[in-house]
């Protein structure tokens, strides 16, 4: 699978494969809940694809998809891409990305706030 055919598949497994690894190995080496090694890993990756997507914007090469910044902050990476939107300076001038990651992570932290009353 060549990059420039496909970026937005490319750049998603980028960021997933080696979250799902480091969360599997959070939760075989440390005892972690899957989730929570997922999100760590998965918010890590995230953040790293926000700067490399806002080193590429400076230089003029090879852009992430915007679809593939939605899909990573809907799937657990929400907090990282907030962060990194304000952090990094980058897409600020899209208020629709501010107002669609807020949603996300009030929702996200709801859906977690919940998980863990069942837990305990």
């Amino acid at each position: 699978m060549k990059l420039k055919k496909k970026p937005r598949r490319a750049t998603l497994l980028i960021a997933m494969l080696p979250s799902a690894a480091v969360a599997l190995l959070a939760r075989l080496l440390l005892g972690w809940p899957l989730l929570a090694g997922w999100l760590v890993a998965l918010n890590t990756a995230t953040l790293i694809v926000w700067a490399v997507d806002k080193f590429q914007a400076r230089r003029g090469g090879f852009r992430v998809p915007e679809l593939t910044l939605h899909v990573l902050a809907l799937i657990g990476a929400s907090p990282a891409s907030l962060m990194a939107m304000l952090t990094l300076r980058h897409k600020t001038q899209k208020t629709h990305f501010y107002v669609l990651y807020l949603i996300l992570l009030l929702i996200q932290a709801a859906i977690l706030f919940q998980w863990w009353n069942t837990l305990m």
